[in-house]
């Protein structure tokens, strides 16, 4: 029987409440894989990466969140998500030794954003 994306999400949900961020891992981890293009899936992993320490790991995750919202309509959803992963990719770089950074890949975009093109 399949698992779907929202059973796992309510099963990684009730995990993370309980404050067990590994076991909501997995169960985000399997949201990832029912649905990679799941902005959600990736914001929710990157918090229990971020609770677990694991900051890089979290940094990837929010960017690919990111980048899942690309190509999605502007809306208010789809708006307080971005905000979310970018809230929470500050809080992974801040897990980060100084010296990490240098080590961040900086993915390129091909196109900037509608509202960041006429800047």
């Amino acid at each position: 029987m399949a698992t779907t994306f929202d059973a796992c999400k309510d099963r990684g949900n009730a995990c993370f409440r309980s404050q067990d961020y590994t076991g909501a891992l997995v169960w985000y981890d399997k949201c990832v894989s029912t649905d990679p293009a799941s902005p959600v899936a990736h914001s929710n992993r990157a918090i229990c990466l971020i609770k677990l320490g694991r900051g890089l790991e979290a940094q990837a995750a929010c960017q690919e969140g990111l980048e899942r919202l690309q190509p999605l309509p502007a809306t208010p959803e789809l708006h307080k998500i971005r905000q979310k992963l970018l809230y929470r990719l500050q809080l992974a770089q801040q897990l980060l030794p100084q010296q990490e950074w240098h080590e961040i890949p900086i993915r390129q975009l091909d196109e900037l954003p509608a509202e960041l093109a006429a800047l």
